[in-house]
C-alpha cells in the first residue's frame, strides 16, 4: 500500500509498505532528499498523535501582522507623499518579519500520527493528507502489519536480556496490542526458547 503527502511549505513524503516485510520512505522538502526503508517489525504501534504550533512564530505572526496592517493603514491616511514614504520603510521591515514568522510557523507546525522506531527515530505522517478515509486506512494498515510482524518475528529480535523481551512484551499488552493469552503465549514461548540466557538486566 502507497501513501503520498503534499503539504505547502512542507514538501512532499511518500510511505509505501512493501511486500518483503519493509516500509520504504521518501521525504523530499527544498533541497533535502531523503529514502530509506525500516523493517516493519521495528515500528511501534499504536501511533502517537500530535498536534503543536511554535509559539514564538505564532506570536510573531500576529504581532508582526498587526504592526505591518498598522503601517500599512497610515501610508494610505498620509496627507502628503513624503510621509506616506517615510512609513513605507518600517512597513516593508514589518512585512519580512511576519513573512519569516509566518513560515516558520507553516513549516514547523505538527499535525500527524507519529510512528516510533523501535531501534530510535520516529516517522510523521501529515494528519488527513491527501484525505482523511485514505490517512486512516493506511495509518490503520501500518499499525496492524508492523504488530503482527512484530509478533511473528518476536522471536529473532535483538535484546540483551530475557527480561528486556519480557517487557517489550508487557508494555504491547499494557497497550491494548496483545491480549492477555497472547502475552502469554509469547512469554512461555520465550522463555522455553531462551532457557541458557541471562535473566537480568
Amino acid at each position: 500500500m502507497i501513501l503520498e503527502q503534499k503539504a505547502f511549505l512542507k514538501g512532499c513524503q511518500r510511505f509505501e509498505i512493501l511486500e518483503d516485510g519493509n516500509i520504504d520512505i521518501t521525504f523530499k522538502r527544498f533541497s533535502i532528499h531523503r529514502q530509506f526503508k525500516i523493517p516493519l517489525w521495528q515500528v511501534v504501534s499504536p501511533p502517537e498523535r500530535i498536534k503543536t504550533r511554535p509559539l514564538g512564530a505564532i506570536v510573531g505572526t500576529i504581532i508582526f501582522g498587526l504592526l505591518s496592517l498598522t503601517f500599512l493603514v497610515c501610508i494610505f491616511l498620509a496627507h502628503d507623499i513624503p510621509t506616506g514614504l517615510a512609513l513605507l520603510g518600517p512597513f516593508i521591515f514589518m512585512g519580512a518579519l511576519f513573512t519569516v514568522c509566518f513560515w516558520k510557523l507553516k513549516s514547523d507546525a505538527v499535525d500527524g500520527a507519529s510512528f516510533h522506531f523501535r531501534g530510535g527515530g520516529q516517522m510523521h505522517i501529515w494528519f488527513n493528507l491527501p484525505d482523511p478515509n485514505t490517512f486512516q486506512k493506511f495509518c490503520e494498515i501500518l499499525a496492524k502489519m508492523a504488530t503482527e510482524d512484530y509478533q511473528k518475528n518476536i522471536q529473532y529480535l535483538p535484546s540483551t536480556t530475557l527480561t528486556g523481551e519480557i517487557l517489550e512484551l508487557k508494555k504491547l499488552k499494557d497497550a491494548n496490542i496483545l491480549t492477555e493469552s497472547e502475552f502469554e503465549k509469547a512469554k512461555t514461548k520465550l522463555l522455553e526458547g531462551n532457557s541458557n540466557r541471562k535473566i537480568g538486566f
